[in-house]
């Protein structure tokens, strides 16, 4: 699916952002 892929993709960026 796409928008899983899209979502592992962004929460670890969110993640290292935090």
């Amino acid at each position: 699916m796409p928008m899983a892929n899209l979502l592992l993709l962004i929460v670890p960026i969110l993640i290292a952002m935090a």
